[in-house]
């Protein structure tokens, strides 16, 4: 085969890639009550009422609730068997077992002189941090109550921030879209649009929506989809492995991202 030949192959299968439609297919309508805030890998649903987390399975409910902390301000669920609940104001993590019984309670020192305003948990029973006041990423390391600060500064404030295991995601105040990995690594990802809102990315999708449109861009490429959902309005979308949850009380409607 010639190489004029290999070439027009090449260029006939990259076209044949980047016309490739992203495919979205409902899976699944579950009832809920409350402010939901995700399902886990199990498909158990997590959701907020009154300042109580509730965990919902098929056949049992299980709830956690510390009044003394104040408002539940975050819920990470990257690990259904290690679930972080993160009360801001009176700075302090608890984490939960997958009967949301209380195995660990992280209060963050005031004296440490920063003030933590987003968690997410990270590999290696580590936990992410934001430091708000130093505009600063970090870890923690639960295990030997280990505080670890990355020397990179954000220039603009993020407004939006995600986490994975492996690296902290966030949306910055002029819409560019940067993640951070555990070694302190950071990577710009793309722009978006002043009216675009980011949902969460990994390592296939950026997530965000307009207008209660929401749109999947491409990592490699950058192009970018309009997602067909029956939802015209919703009061939440989560994305997370793939999947595009949304609430539009009382229900949940799954999606598969493919």
């Amino acid at each position: 085969m010639t190489m004029y030949k290999l070439i027009f192959f090449a260029l006939i299968q990259s076209l044949l890639m980047f016309s490739q439609k992203v495919e979205v297919n409902l899976e699944q309508t579950i009832i809920n009550d409350g402010d939901f805030i995700g399902i886990d890998k199990f498909e158990d649903v997590y959701a907020l009422k009154n300042n109580v987390l509730t965990k919902t399975s098929k056949a049992q409910t299980w709830m956690f609730k510390d009044f003394n902390l104040g408002e539940i301000y975050t819920v990470d669920l990257t690990n259904p068997l290690q679930i972080l609940v993160f009360y801001k104001d009176l700075q302090t993590i608890v984490v939960l077992d997958n009967q949301l019984n209380e195995v660990r309670r992280v209060v963050i020192d005031a004296g440490n002189n920063y003030f933590i305003k987003d968690i997410g948990l990270s590999i290696q029973n580590k936990i992410w941090l934001f430091d708000e006041k130093f505009q600063r990423f970090g870890l923690y390391d639960m295990q030997n109550n280990t505080w670890h600060f990355f020397p990179y500064v954000v220039k603009l404030a993020p407004v939006k921030i995600f986490t994975n295991y492996n690296q902290m995601i966030w949306q910055d105040e002029k819409n560019e879209v940067y993640e951070i990995n555990i070694f302190g690594q950071v990577n710009k990802i793309c722009n978006l649009e002043t009216n675009h809102r980011l949902l969460g990315a990994d390592d296939f999708f950026v997530l965000f929506n307009e207008n209660e449109k929401c749109f999947a861009m491409e990592r490699k490429g950058l192009k970018i989809h309009q997602l067909k959902i029956l939802e015209e309005k919703y009061d939440k979308v989560v994305y997370k492995n793939q999947k595009l949850f949304i609430f539009t009380h009382p229900n949940i409607l799954i999606y598969l991202i493919k």
